[in-house]
């Protein structure tokens, strides 16, 4: 017995554990089949999801289609889960205490509650198929749908399978056959006054007396049509000529997966704009025209298609709305608009003769400016409801609700794609004018006017058209002016076009195509570096300069001050590149030019400067700075020379001995009066040089060392008229560690007053040779020329020695370190300058210096220096901006004493590819900064932005075009200086930014 006992229960348990994953399976598809979600979207569970409303339903509209939507334009008093009982209220006080003391949604008492409706939702379990009838009981009025609409928001009332109308309590029945499983349910009940009742029963397979349908069958899942669908986000920005698309969409699918997307109102949008049916992704291509377009979305379940209308919105905005608007900020989708106080009563000049401030400006804070869309103001109210407080602000009369007695400027340009005639409507009240090209950018606006509805009137729309049949309105930019009046009462403004672009459909113009940058004459234009240095005799060229041109094209240049420089300067039309060749003389000479385009001429002064330098001036000046024309000047406290009017105890040793208060570069010596030092910028006295005055400079001695040019060779007199003691010393005796009064070839020493004259002659060869002029004043006068005469043939008289033949630095001297090793790299887009010593004495610091012609050279890099070693030092400086094509390098070594010596130039190609171009405007910036950068070819780059500690603050990756435009939105950082920087493989590029 005891062995057949567990033989028993093991059989039986097996026979459970291998039914258990079925009947789990069972249980997780009953499941299932109800819905995951009730209608608020909680996970399912047994029961009805039940929600009970204040008033009756049935009495709430006189027809079936209100009194059914009073469910959904009503929220529930009471949301729950009816989970202990049937639909088995079968006396007053079954439904619990929905009076609550008043605060329920029923009327009436607790035990009797009166004047409410319920709602009832969710499945019902069918445990066999068959036929079967329902049966419902109720007092007053109760519907019942199974299936069907039973998944609908608002189930329609003829379509129910039973149907109670009346008051009092009735009883409806309603026959089915019905599948085994789950089946959505909805059951509608209202209770007006007296007795409420409400039960379901069936009779079915098996039974055959009505039964009270068991609460175990209803289940408060419900399955639908989708319910809901968003984007997120719901709006997405592209430019005309690229695609853009949206995320996957989010849907409250109603338990059913989606099995098909689709787009509403397709009809109504461009072809370009598409849906991907499985997914929802909504795609905008790149030949969809500049607007605004609002998507509607259907989706598709298992129970049926739901409709989600302007779900999804493209902002398609014209290409090139870049530049800067009239107030000189980054041009944006839009108009500027400026209100102003007055009516301007048909007068143009209204506008310019007065000033529109920003809102709360403490200039005058009753005048208005911003950016706006298209005025669309269609009642007097909607001025206000945008924003635009005119009243409050005092640009209006009459109040913020009904504004009068104001005047408005809209300013812009407007994308056409498709050439053609378009049509502008202007409905105003009063006056308004609109310009499409034409005098639109005039500093005062005159006919002919493409619309013109000008003079006092009431409500009254006037149109127009720009282009012809024969003459279209090109695809581009179109400047844009309008202007209005309103002179009490109502206040009106609408812009509409029609044409191509829209299907000539009339409608207000959108954003997207409008741009608050005005297209006109060029502005803005640059050079970046704005100036270059080279040697006569040789070459140089400027960059292309950057220029906002309004977007068109071509532009031509021209050089506006010609006349008053060398033949040898000279500017390529086409490109702006202005060069100067090897016939300039030594000089500077800056530019200034002109640039033309579809809009007109305009003049840019002083944009360039060329500095031309004696035939191999090259190197640095005694102070490391790049070599120019004349010779660097030091000026010291004290009288350099003796007292007892002769030069035999002259102290030569006085300027190494002593420190300079001031460096200058002086472009000649021709001091011929006290004032002249002052007069050329050296204010001795201030710099503590001198004493006395800045005006009559008194006990000062002063240094001025160089190089002199020597174009035709032989005897050359020098001639030194000084007040008091003054030298020349030339080639190895200008440059002697000691020098000697014997050496000196002009000997002007001891006291002495002006007129003093004395000269002394040297035979030269051709080139640069090293000059050294001394010079001290002991009071009173200060007084000093140095002239010189040449050989016959040299056209040289006496005269002053001037600027165009000296030159700042001296020749260069051997390196005082064992070079083994120096040499320059190109590594990609940079160049590697390394070097190695064996030994050094006394060296301070290598400076690397770069030239473009190897002639001019100026300062990248510079390192530090071991001093005196006879151990091997290695060095390496990166030159990460590069010159393309040739260039050369060299070494400028400094000793503990400030002398400076060079090193052998060696050259480097570089792949041969121009670097970026950068502009920035405005520039300062109070925030926001348009920045243009021009490439030779495409090339991805990334642009940063720097603060004064060299931190990136701001980076952005840029994609690979030639020429692009972007706006930076700067006004979180700082007031300060910045340094903007575009690096590609092209090169790299910067610009100084001031953030304000």
């Amino acid at each position: 017995m005891k062995e057949n006992f567990i033989h028993n229960v093991c059989t039986k348990a097996r026979i459970y554990l291998f039914l258990l994953p079925f009947l789990l399976s069972k249980s997780v598809l009953a499941q299932n089949a109800c819905g995951s979600i009730d209608p608020a979207g909680n996970a399912s569970q047994s029961g009805l999801y039940a929600e009970y409303y204040t008033g009756y339903w049935y009495g709430s509209a006189a027809d079936n289609a209100g009194r059914s939507a009073f469910f959904t334009n009503r929220t529930p008093a009471i949301r729950r889960i009816e989970t202990t009982a049937a639909v088995n209220y079968a006396a007053n006080n079954s439904w619990g205490d929905l009076y609550n003391g008043g605060a329920g949604p029923a009327g009436g008492t607790a035990a009797n509650p009166d004047n409410f409706s319920a709602r009832y939702r969710g499945g019902l379990n069918i445990p066999t198929a068959g036929s079967y009838t329902f049966y419902l009981s109720s007092d007053d009025a109760g519907y019942l749908w199974i299936d069907g609409d039973a998944r609908a928001q608002n189930p329609s009332l003829d379509n129910a399978n039973i149907k109670i109308t009346g008051t009092g309590t009735e009883i409806a029945s309603g026959a089915l056959t019905l599948t085994q499983g789950y089946h959505d349910l909805a059951i509608l009940y209202g209770e007006n006054t007296g007795n409420n009742y409400l039960i379901l029963k069936y009779t079915g397979p098996g039974v055959t007396t009505r039964t009270v349908v068991p609460s175990s069958w209803f289940c408060t899942g419900i399955r639908s049509v989708p319910t809901a669908l968003t984007y997120a986000p719901a709006t997405s920005q592209t430019t005309y000529g690229t695609a853009g698309s949206s995320v996957a969409p989010t849907v409250a699918n109603g338990n059913s997966p989606v099995t098909s997307y689709a787009i509403t109102n397709a009809g109504s949008l461009p072809a370009g704009i598409s849906i991907n049916t499985t997914t929802g992704v909504l795609t905008a291509g790149p030949t969809v025209l500049p607007g605004a377009y609002a998507v509607g979305v259907s989706a598709t379940n298992t129970y049926g298609t739901a409709a989600f209308p302007s779900v999804y919105t493209f902002n398609v905005y014209a290409p090139g709305c870049a530049g800067i608007d009239p107030y000189g900020n980054p041009s944006q989708p839009g108009l500027l608009a400026e209100y102003y106080k007055g009516y301007f009563a048909d007068q143009p000049g209204f506008f310019t003769n007065n000033t529109a401030y920003p809102l709360n400006s403490t200039n005058n804070p009753a005048r208005i400016q911003r950016v706006e869309t298209a005025p669309n103001y269609t009642t007097d109210g909607a001025w206000n409801a945008s924003g635009l407080a005119l009243f409050t602000a005092g640009v209006a009369g009459g109040s913020d609700a009904q504004p009068s007695a104001f005047s408005a400027r809209y300013r812009g340009r407007i994308y056409i794609s498709t050439a053609g005639v378009y049509t502008f409507y202007l409905t105003s009240d009063d006056a308004s004018y609109l310009l499409i090209d034409g005098n639109a950018t005039a500093q005062t606006a005159s006919a002919p006017y493409t619309v013109n509805n000008g003079g006092g009137h009431g409500t009254k729309t006037v149109s127009g058209t720009a282009g012809t049949a024969t003459a279209p309105l090109a695809v581009g930019w179109h400047n844009l002016l309008l202007l209005y009046g309103n002179d009490p009462s109502s206040s009106y403004l609408k812009l509409e076009y029609s044409g191509a672009d829209n299907n000539n459909t009339q409608q207000v113009i959108p954003t997207a195509v409008l741009c608050t940058g005005i297209q006109s004459v060029p502005t803005g234009l640059a050079y970046s570096p704005g100036a270059t240095t080279y040697a006569a005799g040789s070459t140089a060229s400027s960059a292309a300069p950057t220029v906002y041109s309004g977007n068109t094209t071509p532009l031509t240049y021209a050089i506006t001050n010609a006349g008053s420089l060398p033949a040898g300067i000279t500017i390529n039309p086409a490109t702006g590149v202005l060069s100067g060749n090897g016939t300039v003389t030594p000089g500077t000479y800056t530019v200034s030019m002109s640039a033309t385009n579809a809009y007109g001429t305009a003049a840019f002064p002083t944009v360039y400067t060329f500095t031309v330098l004696a035939q191999g001036c090259t190197g640095n000046d005694a102070g490391g700075n790049a070599a120019q024309s004349g010779l660097y000047g030091e000026y010291y406290t004290g009288y350099f020379g003796n007292t007892n009017g002769t030069d035999t105890d002259a102290n030569l040793a006085f300027f190494n001995n002593n420190t300079p208060k001031l460096q200058a570069v002086a472009s000649t010596l021709n001091y011929t009066i006290n004032a002249s030092w002052s007069s050329t910028g050296l204010n001795l006295f201030t710099a503590g040089a001198a004493s006395n005055s800045d005006a009559a400079p008194a006990t000062f001695s002063a240094r001025y060392r160089g190089r002199i040019y020597i174009a035709t060779p032989g005897t050359y007199t020098f001639s030194l008229n000084s007040d008091d003691g003054s030298y020349v010393f030339l080639d190895e005796a200008a440059t002697a560690t000691t020098l000697t009064i014997a050496s000196a070839t002009v000997n002007n020493g001891g006291l002495h007053s002006s007129g003093t004259t004395k000269s002394g002659s040297k035979d030269l060869t051709v080139g640069l040779h090293d000059i050294l002029v001394l010079y001290g004043q002991n009071p009173t006068d200060s007084y000093l020329t140095l002239q010189y005469a040449g050989p016959a043939g040299s056209g040289i008289n006496q005269q002053i020695v001037p600027t165009t033949v000296l030159c700042s630095s001296s020749s260069p001297r051997p390196l005082p370190v064992t070079l083994t090793r120096f040499e320059a790299q190109a590594l990609g887009a940079v160049v590697a300058v390394s070097w190695t010593t064996a030994s050094e004495q006394s060296s301070a610091s290598f400076e690397v210096e770069r030239s473009a012609d190897g002639l001019v050279f100026t300062k990248i890099g510079q390192l530090a220096a071991a001093g005196t070693t006879s151990q091997g030092q290695q060095y390496q400086v990166l030159d990460r901006a590069p010159l393309s094509g040739l260039s050369y390098y060299r070494l400028r070594q400094l000793d503990l004493g400030g002398a400076a010596h060079y090193s052998p130039v060696v050259p480097v190609q570089l792949a041969s590819s121009a670097a970026p171009r950068l502009a920035l405007a405005p520039n300062p910036t109070t925030g926001r900064v348009a920045v243009q950068l021009v490439q030779a070819t495409a090339q991805a780059a990334t642009l940063q932005v720097l603060d004064a500690l060299g931190r990136t603050v701001y980076q952005q990756a840029l994609p690979a075009t030639a020429t692009q435009e972007h706006t930076l939105d700067l006004q979180a950082l700082p007031a300060g200086v910045y340094l903007v920087r575009v690096t590609s493989a092209a090169g790299i590029a910067t610009q100084r930014l001031v953030r304000q």
